[in-house]
């Protein structure tokens, strides 16, 4: 999901995946939504008719569900934009776990490429910190033009 700003540039907002519901708020405010979406693979989507939806919304254990989700969602959403503050080639300060949920790939592998690129001297991190030592290099690797597998 992203949104735009005055010049038309992207701003990423969330990310969902296989059986995630988003719309929901829009829709119990009766308000269009207000973001746009890209599948980043192919997907189907169900549009569900909220006015026979509306019906299971307060009863349990249904209604249980939709209140961890949207919760999920208002949480995910607070996290994000306290993470939009950080310029990228200082400093990203955030969870491991939600960098590799961004980036696509398990904690593990992230792990383990931090890991190779803070014995390579690329970066220095700690457990919440990562800072960008060697930017140079970093950007050939990103080009393509020094070869780096894991």
């Amino acid at each position: 999901m992203y949104d735009s700003n005055e010049k038309g540039d992207v701003i990423p907002k969330s990310q969902f995946g296989c059986g995630d519901v988003f719309g929901l708020i829009s829709q119990i405010q009766n308000r269009p939504y207000c973001l746009s979406a890209v599948a980043q693979s192919e997907s189907d989507l169900i549009e569900i008719d909220f006015s026979n939806f509306s019906n299971y919304i307060s009863k349990p254990p249904f209604s249980d569900r939709i209140i961890k989700m949207l919760s999920n969602q208002i949480l995910q959403e607070v996290e994000f934009n306290k993470l939009q503050k950080y310029d990228a080639t200082k400093r990203v300060i955030l969870k491991k776990y939600m960098l590799a949920k961004e980036l696509g790939m398990s904690p593990e592998t992230l792990s383990r490429i931090l890991s190779r690129l803070k014995n390579d001297g690329i970066i220095c991190y700690c457990e919440k910190s990562i800072k960008v030592t060697d930017k140079e290099n970093l950007r050939d690797i990103i080009n393509g033009s020094v070869s780096y597998t894991q």
